[in-house]
């Protein structure tokens, strides 16, 4: 291994056993540098926050497309919310009950710990959820079917549609075009 890559991993793992936990502006704890990495691609701070913050904005703004406020939901869910990237941005909607899963144990448990405004639990590769049918009005997954084969693809809308309300909204999006070579 290039020595330039193994120091890139040492210093990254030395942060990672920190135990100190940094705050952004809101005073919302960040998670270490390789639970970032994981759902962001970067262990890039800015480039997460940034990311999130559009993420939460879009699913907001899909809503109020449609004429619902976030505000008026009861329950949501963030389907591969990895380290609560985009959950952590919708915090102050104290009236709506924020659910977070994930495939990620490590990131469960990560923001299972540091973001107490929200429920979090993991979930298999394979469907089912923990969760009782009709739990969610809304539910979206950001880019998760991208990673999916396409029967898995398949069992999964089914699961989320088994535990979305029967007038809930489902937001999924994937990478688009650019990425189409690469999925399975």
């Amino acid at each position: 291994m290039p020595d330039r890559i193994l120091q890139q991993l040492k210093t990254r793992f030395s942060r990672d056993q920190s135990n100190t936990t940094t705050t952004d502006s809101n005073g919302v704890p960040i998670p270490p540098p390789s639970l970032i990495f994981d759902v962001a691609g970067s262990d890039d701070i800015d480039w997460f926050l940034e990311g999130g913050r559009l993420g939460a904005e879009t699913v907001v703004a899909t809503l109020a497309k449609q004429g619902v406020s976030f505000s008026s939901l009861d329950s949501v869910l963030d389907f591969g919310c990895g380290c609560g990237r985009v959950l952590r941005h919708l915090r102050d909607y104290e009236t709506v009950r924020l659910h977070g899963t994930d495939i990620s144990a490590s990131s469960i448990a990560w923001s299972d710990q540091h973001l107490n405004f929200a429920q979090f639990g993991t979930n298999r590769i394979e469907p089912a959820t923990r969760y009782r049918a009709e739990s969610f009005d809304y539910i979206y997954a950001f880019s998760v079917f991208t990673h999916l084969t396409h029967d898995l693809q398949f069992k999964w809308m089914k699961e989320l549609k088994r535990i979305l309300r029967p007038e809930g909204k489902l937001l999924v999006t994937t990478h688009g075009d650019h990425y189409i070579d690469h999925i399975p």
